[in-house]
């Protein structure tokens, strides 16, 4: 089935250089994962895609980027018409992480309507380039890319927190070595555009992890050498752990406790995890672990009805992360507490 898409990236790609005249773009068809949300409409909410281009289906001539947080796998399934498209600026970084290499006279990359230097595409080095400058790209042959959207917004309150003053502005960064992009990369390749057991609380974490990262090695920022923030306060303590221990599903975003605990999202997670030691994904996982060995030694609910009720999307997720946690399968682990 042929999607039509809202947004794709904010890098475009075609078979020859850009033309003024050539404003438009083809793909196959998407698929887009909000975890555990019942509606695409708010586009607010953390999401990740896989995208597969061809020639079968043009997409409009302007793309806007989603204003979230996001993670886009976009790769070629064969060859696909002549087309490019640029995409207007919105506050936001591209971190691009390329899967496959593509020889250099096969590709090129410009930001603000000139070419920029580049060499071979090797994988899993990283591209950073602010949204802002209109990057975009072409090729001539397949092509393969995982592309981190992160919203100024996000990478100014984690700046903040870290403690970094004016951090407005990042150095530009054309398929340079990163082993933490590369190695973050490999680890999130199999989840993206699939539904599975991964919460929004856990895609956030990720956003804020990577902003950190960002900021850290790719910012034109000083450190203000103010002291850490400690933990939550009781009461915070208190409301967190009540909103999530509701939420068990996982729906529930990092965002939303922040803000019942006046604190902005990168500061409630480093607090959080100074007060539990663990990030608030670990915590709600752990409690998901606890309320299902309870249904497991005081029901008789079948694994799947179990799986379910404590947040997961099937059995099999249940099952390898009950393993991980403790060490044996739900259904041994009933036998025994018999």
């Amino acid at each position: 089935m042929m999607l039509q898409a809202t947004a794709i990236s904010a890098f475009s790609f075609a078979k020859q250089p850009p033309k003024e005249d050539k404003m438009e773009r083809s793909y196959v068809g998407e698929r887009l994962h909000r975890p555990r949300v019942d509606t695409l409409a708010n586009d607010n909410t953390p999401c990740t895609r896989l995208i597969e281009i061809d020639k079968s289906v043009t997409l409009p001539a302007v793309i806007t980027a989603l204003p979230a947080f996001n993670i886009t796998r976009l790769r070629s399934c064969g060859e696909f018409e002549n087309s490019v498209t640029k995409v207007p600026a919105v506050p936001a970084l591209l971190v691009s992480v390329p899967l496959a290499p593509i020889e250099c006279q096969r590709y090129r990359l410009w930001a603000e309507d000139t070419v920029v230097q580049t060499t071979a595409v090797v994988p899993y080095q990283a591209t950073v380039i602010d949204v802002a400058a209109h990057p975009g790209c072409w090729t001539d042959g397949v092509f393969d890319f995982v592309h981190y959207h992160i919203p100024r917004i996000l990478l100014d309150d984690v700046a903040e927190g870290l403690g970094f003053i004016g951090a407005d502005r990042y150095r530009q960064a054309v398929f340079e070595e990163d082993l933490v992009l590369a190695q973050l990369t490999r680890n999130v390749i199999p989840f993206i555009g699939k539904t599975d057991d991964r919460s929004l609380l856990a895609l956030e974490q990720l956003g804020l992890v990577l902003s950190a990262h960002v900021v850290q090695r790719y910012g034109i920022a000083r450190s203000s050498n103010r002291e850490a923030r400690g933990g939550l306060a009781p009461w915070q303590s208190r409301r967190a752990t009540e909103m999530m221990k509701s939420r068990l599903d996982g729906s529930l975003l990092v965002s939303e406790v922040a803000r019942e605990c006046s604190l902005s999202a990168s500061q409630f997670s480093r607090a959080f995890k100074s007060t539990f030691k663990v990030t608030p994904h670990q915590w709600l996982l752990e409690e998901r672990i606890n309320h299902a060995k309870q249904l497991l030694a005081h029901s008789t609910l079948p694994l799947g009805d179990i799986s379910l009720t404590v947040g997961f999307n099937d059995q099999p997720a249940f099952s390898r992360a009950f393993r991980r946690a403790v060490g044996t399968t739900p259904g041994q682990w009933r036998r025994m507490s018999v």
